[in-house]
Parts: C-alpha cells; sequence; structure tokens
C-alpha cells in the first residue's frame, strides 16, 4: 500500500530520519485503514456524531492577573511553568489538580515531558494549553499531529484544536495549512458579505 521512491543508488544500511518517519507515517495509515475496517464490519455508526458533540457552552472566565496568579501558584509551578506564566498577562484557565509528567520507560523526558520521542504532544485532560484552554480528549490523530477536544475558557466555548508534531519539517507543513486556513476564512467573509 505504501509508495517508496526508487533510485539507482544502492541504499545503505542504516535509513535516513525522513525514511523512517515515512515508514511510520505508512504504518499509521494502514493501521486507520485496518480500524476503519473492522468498524464498518461491526455495523458502528460512521456519522462521527461521538466526535462531533461537544459539550455546551459554559460562561466566559474572567482572568486573573499574572501577578495574582503566580504569588498564589509559586510554590506549586515546576521551573519551566514558572517561565512559562510570563508570556500571558492574565491567567484564565490553570488545572485544579497539579499534573505530573513522567519520562518515557527509558527514563527520557521529551520537551519538558509535554512530547513523546516522535515529537507528538502528550495529551493529559484537564491540562492547560497557554492559560486559556481546558485539555479534553483526543478527537483524531494523523502522521502530522494530532487533534483534541478543548474549552476556550476566554469564550466559554469548545473547541477543537490541532497540534502538530514538534519537528521542523512538520512544522513548514503546519504554517502551510494556516495559511490555506486564512483564505478560507477571507473567501467565507467576503461571501457572507456580499
Amino acid at each position: 500500500m505504501g509508495f517508496r521512491k526508487s533510485s539507482l543508488v544502492a541504499e545503505s544500511p542504516s535509513a535516513s530520519p525522513a525514511e523512517d518517519e515515512e515508514a511510520l507515517a505508512d504504518a499509521e495509515m494502514q493501521a486507520y485503514v485496518k480500524r476503519r475496517r473492522a468498524r464498518a464490519q461491526t455495523s458502528k455508526k460512521d456519522d462521527m456524531a461521538d466526535v462531533i458533540e461537544f459539550p455546551s457552552d459554559i460562561e466566559p472566565a474572567e482572568g486573573v492577573p499574572q501577578r495574582a496568579f503566580i504569588k498564589n501558584r509559586l510554590s506549586k509551578m515546576t521551573d519551566f511553568e514558572r517561565k512559562e506564566v510570563l508570556d500571558y498577562e492574565k491567567i484564565f484557565f490553570s488545572p485544579s489538580k497539579d499534573i505530573i509528567r513522567k519520562p518515557d520507560s527509558k527514563g527520557v523526558s521529551y520537551n519538558h515531558g509535554y512530547d513523546d520521542e516522535r515529537g507528538d504532544y502528550l495529551v493529559v485532560e484537564g491540562d492547560h494549553m497557554c492559560y486559556r484552554y481546558e485539555v479534553g480528549h483526543i478527537l483524531g490523530k494523523g502522521s502530522f499531529g494530532q487533534v483534541v477536544q478543548a474549552r476556550d475558557h476566554v469564550t466559554g466555548q469548545s473547541v477543537a484544536i490541532k497540534i502538530i508534531r514538534n519537528k521542523k519539517r512538520f512544522h513548514a507543513q503546519a504554517l502551510v495549512e494556516v495559511k490555506i486556513l486564512e483564505q478560507l476564512r477571507e473567501w467565507v467573509c467576503r461571501i457572507l458579505q456580499a
């Protein structure tokens, strides 16, 4: 099922990281196809209702000034969080319980424990993103990243957040996707105004 470029040059015994990632992407796609086939055989509904039923909206949060938040939480914050919080003037959401990020089975921690070895974000329900979004469950995964359901505490709405793998080549692809989405939004606004 996978597509591979052929070369006139003999392949070396060690694969490049790009080839490894391509092989992993092919394996993920094959696993996805198997899951879809299994789902079809069990006659499970395929209308995506289990994915698109987001929780009801809540009242937007007021936001706590950065200094007040730090004063109340400093003793519970990690060194990384102490630096991170300085990027935000107001804190709209912070988990009520401590989120513990454990190293992998080999004792290695990637990106302060936020990513796995592939660069995928480790989703922890109830954690925060940007002190604004409350992380929910995973809506879907792909070769370039994953999508999580989250609560935006500034608006009170449920949202979907696409999280791209923390690798340089995927970052470039994400920027292309952002430009496409911006163009689509611009076109839709023009159509609605007409």
